[in-house]
Order: structure tokens, then sequence, then C-alpha cells
């Protein structure tokens, strides 16, 4: 069964979105989202995808995966 068309968020890899109007309240994260996700895609060391609300398009949330470890 496919899922409805009813959902109000998308979830999309990190491209062409607004991240400077992006706030979480937590500098470090708001500015690792700003500053150094869409480098960390291009360079291949880490995936990050963002929430995006359907109708506005702005970023909700974010998460980034890694198959990164540190001893």
């Amino acid at each position: 069964m496919p899922f409805p068309d009813t959902f109000d968020y998308l979830i999309e890899p990190l491209g062409k979105h607004d991240q400077a109007a992006f706030s979480c309240g937590v500098e470090k994260l708001d500015r690792y989202l700003k500053q150094q996700a869409g480098q960390d895609g291009r360079k291949r060391v880490a995936a990050p995808f963002v929430l995006i609300e359907k109708d506005s398009r702005l970023i909700a949330g974010y998460y980034t995966l890694s198959a990164t470890s540190i001893q």
C-alpha cells in the first residue's frame, strides 16, 4: 500500500535548500548545517538530509549519516 500524499513534510538529500533560514537554537548544530554539511556531502564524508515543509520548502530539521568511526 503506497503512502498517502497527505504528509506535510518531505525528507530530501541536502541540496539547494535555504540553510540560512534554519535555526534550531543550538549554535553548533545551526553552524554545521549552514557552513559544513554541504562540504561534507560534496566530499562524500557524510550524507546530509533535510526535513522540509512541503508547501514552504523551509528546513524543519536535518540529520547526517556517516560511516566514520572514532576509536
